[in-house]
């Protein structure tokens, strides 16, 4: 990790299909330049599994968050239009050899939740970065 800490910085992206993970994934390198390898590379996989499920499960608008703190800390927040959808770990609708992706969110995960309101659903994940 850098030894220079660095303003905190975030980007928004509303999206509407799979095309958006490349850009999503330079971003996240970008912002984490610098970061612990493993670090960027949790990142990339949980912000792709979570962009991923709300468009394989989700209605629009479909937005994600991402946010770095001052310490390097990552804030990942997915926003989609199917507030009583839910979000399993471990089962899809899809089959049995789906729905692995929420388990992966919540083993690399700090901390991840789900808030919801009358029209929109919000899965929040924290990730916070490892020590010097």
């Amino acid at each position: 990790m850098s030894s220079t800490r660095r303003p905190a910085r975030s980007f928004t992206l509303t999206f509407d299909s799979p095309a958006c993970l490349p850009v999503l994934r330079k971003i996240l390198r970008t912002m984490l330049a610098g970061a612990d390898p493993d670090h960027v590379a949790d990142a990339e996989l949980v912000c792709t599994e979570l962009v991923t499920n709300a468009i394989d499960h989700a209605a629009a608008p479909r937005t994600t968050q991402i946010r770095l703190d001052r310490a390097e800390n990552l804030r990942i927040t997915v926003v989609d239009g199917s507030p009583d959808s839910p979000v399993t770990v471990g089962s899809s609708r899809f089959g049995p050899h789906r729905g692995l992706g929420m388990l992966l969110v919540d083993r690399l995960a700090t901390h991840w939740h789900v808030t919801r309101n009358a029209t929109t659903k919000a899965v929040r994940v924290a990730l916070v970065a490892p020590a010097a």
